[in-house]
């Protein structure tokens, strides 16, 4: 099973991320958002770097748009691809990873779309939907 599909939205892309637990589910987010730029079969596998990444956020969907702004600094400001993360340790206002990336090389790496801010921000709002809506709260 996919952990992500896409679909049109006004912000450019829209993404479904699936995952079992919060774990899952924002390491599902972290590698859709690049497999989206790169496909996964062309990531890097030389000149690695690791970063310790750590974020905070109000709330789940707050936290979200924060971890997905992180990563895509990785790409807009590092111009670095995803070759692997884990989620070390999470909660709904605080999430700490392990990230390792690639340099991405023109002419080896396809960059399939180039996705911004306002996909985060998409995910989020959906979150927030979904996490009220599962909360017997009324969704908007």
């Amino acid at each position: 099973m996919r952990y992500f599909r896409l679909f049109d939205h006004t912000a450019d892309l829209g993404m479904e991320i699936f995952g079992a637990d919060p774990e899952a589910l924002f390491g599902n987010a972290g590698r859709a958002l690049f497999e989206v730029i790169v496909p996964a079969a062309h990531l890097p596998v030389e000149g690695l770097h690791r970063h310790a990444i750590s974020v905070q956020g109000e709330d789940w969907a707050d936290l979200m748009v924060n971890w997905l702004r992180e990563l895509l600094y990785l790409w807009n400001g590092r111009q670095q691809l995803l070759h692997c993360l884990r989620i070390e340790s999470l909660d709904q206002n605080r999430l700490q990873a392990a990230v390792t990336t690639g340099d991405y090389i023109a002419g080896e790496h396809r960059i399939a779309r180039e996705p911004d801010l306002d996909v985060a921000v998409a995910a989020a709002k959906r979150w927030r939907k979904e996490r009220r809506s599962e909360l017997g709260e009324p969704r908007g």
